[in-house]
């Protein structure tokens, strides 16, 4: 046996080796408990009021604007009112202030008082909900998920032809 039929065969154990880790993590991710909100309840809110602020962040590349929107709505769940301050819906970082107060202000718009949008209420403690974005985290998981499945299988296919 010559010194490259012996590397093939190492490499496919690679392959295979890495196709399962690829595919466990994955499943964590997609399983993670911090990308979803699987018995979340959808309820109807209300915005009741929406902050705008923008602070200097001193980081590796200088110095940068941190543009933050923070949301209070009103909903109803199991008959209750409840109000909710949600802090940093959406967060951007800007080279200058103005351009921080500029983006920030424009996407401010899609929340403005008196709105009303989805939101996921915690059924064990109705007093937190969150505003549904229209790209969740759980949503881009899903498709991280297929990717990562996609290159694992890809990879344990090709360590076993080898």
């Amino acid at each position: 046996m010559g010194f490259f039929s012996k590397l093939k065969k190492k490499s496919s154990w690679v392959f295979i080796v890495l196709g399962i880790v690829i595919i466990l993590v994955g499943l964590f991710i997609a399983y993670n408990p911090l990308y979803r909100n699987v018995n979340w309840v959808e309820v109807e809110g209300t915005i009741v009021g929406t902050e705008v602020s923008v602070g200097q962040e001193e980081g590796f590349g200088g110095i940068s604007y941190r543009g933050t929107i923070h949301v209070t709505y009103k909903y109803e769940y199991a008959g209750r009112t409840y109000t909710y301050r949600f802090p940093g819906v959406i967060s951007i970082l800007r080279s200058t202030e103005d351009k921080a107060n500029a983006d920030i202000s424009k996407k401010a718009a899609t929340y403005r008082t008196g709105a009303t949008h989805k939101l996921y209420v915690n059924p064990d403690n109705p007093r937190q909900a969150i505003l549904y974005l229209a790209s969740t985290a759980s949503e881009y998981m899903a498709i991280v998920l297929g990717i990562f499945s996609l290159f694992g299988l890809g990879s344990i296919i090709y360590g076993l032809k080898r």
